[in-house]
């Protein structure tokens, strides 16, 4: 290895040593920002926004159906045997499903842009699959990977060949995916600032309701405090409420001293801050409880099903399947040697239309051949019925180029009708 080579491999090390350092759950650590906040997946997720985007994300393909295809020789068979990790990814514990396994996968994602998880005893047909903490998995040129504990000592170290690694989205040469709240911690800080200013000014009074004005200068410290304290135990709290002030020697009450929330412009960053966060994850604000003029209009929910299935849950759900179907082996019985296995999440529930748009559907998909009754009643959670496994087609469509010829049946009937 040459010298240049050298230092490039040693800088990686140390990068990879210490690039997940910072996103740790520990209050005092984590990045500060411009606003005066560290970020982490703690603090990151306390923001409301935040914990909306990645539950929904996170929750759309984690209960989103896998279907494994096997396709080999130009044709599709969707019905094929699916992997037994899929179900159970540890079968050590029973109550951890493949619904979880996914959930956890998109949330590690979400967070900090790179998923581990270790199979065993190898990433073909593995027969126990178990997510790591990302933050505890060092990327090592190779690649390999070096797992810590909470105490950052290292526990074990695995190759390609046995820990699946995705990422969202990567620098060329990089070992890691970019973590999205490393990326977006300014965003992020400056949204946990003001909800955090926004407690402070109604819990705390980070305003002032009134002063008082005196014609005289109070030089004395201790008749200052005097003052403050009885007008203190006279009007401040519930019981002294619409209290009736009186005060002597020329005082008078001066109201309004600090500004509004209004003037201060809370509110409206409190409300920038819910797209600002949104516009990341592609969710639409509306589905984050905007209650901008517009966001949740009735008409526009279809649209916004539609956008968050095809610019939200779809890179997330097609990132994760294809670094899974590394898990998926080819039966040894398929000989054609360009077969290859896929995995896909069925995401229609997420955009799944009101009851008479889906019976049209449904009812063009069978009309069409391209379902069969008993597909449509599957869809619907209905009981198959006899005779509803064959397809049908409408019996005047004809080849496209037979069009205005008329059909051998037709010159037959009409005889039989003339000698009738």
């Amino acid at each position: 290895m040459g010298l240049i080579a050298q230092r490039f491999a040693e800088a990686a090390e140390i990068r990879a040593a210490s690039v997940a350092d910072w996103l740790n759950d520990d209050e005092d650590d984590g990045m500060r920002t411009p606003s005066g906040v560290r970020v982490n997946r703690a603090v990151a997720l306390g923001l409301t926004t935040v914990w909306r985007c990645v539950d929904l994300l996170s929750s759309a393909v984690s209960m989103a159906p896998v279907d494994i295809t096997l396709k080999a020789g130009g044709k599709s068979f969707p019905a094929y045997g699916k992997p037994s990790w899929l179900k159970l990814p540890n079968p050590a514990d029973p109550n951890y499903n493949g619904s979880d396994y996914f959930g956890e996968a998109s949330l590690s994602m979400l967070l900090e842009g790179n998923y581990f998880a270790f199979a065993f005893p190898y990433v073909f047909d593995p027969q126990i699959i178990k997510l790591l903490d990302p933050a505890r998995v060092d990327v090592l040129p190779g690649p390999h990977y070096r797992v810590r504990n909470e105490r950052g000592e290292v526990v074990g170290e695995a190759g390609p060949m046995e820990m699946l690694h995705g990422w969202w989205l990567k620098f060329p040469g990089a070992l890691r995916g970019i973590s999205p709240l490393e990326a977006l911690r300014r965003g992020i800080g400056a949204a946990v600032a003001a909800e955090d200013f926004g407690a402070r000014f109604f819990g705390q009074g980070a305003t002032l309701s009134f002063g008082v004005e005196v014609p005289y200068a109070l030089e004395d410290e201790s008749k200052v405090k005097a003052l403050r304290e009885s007008l203190r135990a006279k009007y401040v709290g519930s019981r002294n409420s619409h209290a009736i002030g009186i005060l002597s020697d020329g005082a008078k009450f001066v109201p309004n001293l600090s500004p509004t929330p209004e003037q201060a412009q809370m509110l409206a960053t409190r409300k920038f801050s819910v797209e600002d966060l949104c516009r990341p994850y592609g969710v639409p604000p509306s589905m984050a409880g905007s209650q901008e003029p517009g966001a949740a209009s009735y008409a526009s929910g279809a649209v916004w099903d539609m956008q968050f299935k095809q610019r939200a849950v779809q890179p997330l759900a097609t990132r994760i399947e294809r670094r899974h179907e590394r898990l998926l082996e080819v039966p040894p019985s398929i000989t054609d040697p360009d077969a290859e296995m896929q995995m896909r999440f069925n995401l229609d529930a997420i955009a799944r239309a009101d009851l008479l748009t889906r019976m049209q559907a449904h009812g063009e998909a069978v009309s069409k051949g391209i379902l069969t009754p008993n597909e449509t009643r599957a869809l619907e959670d209905r009981a198959p019925l006899a005779g509803g496994d064959q397809l049908y087609m409408q019996q005047q469509m004809v080849p496209i180029n037979q069009l205005g010829l008329a059909s051998p049946a037709a010159p037959a009937a009409r005889s039989t009708e003339a000698a009738a």
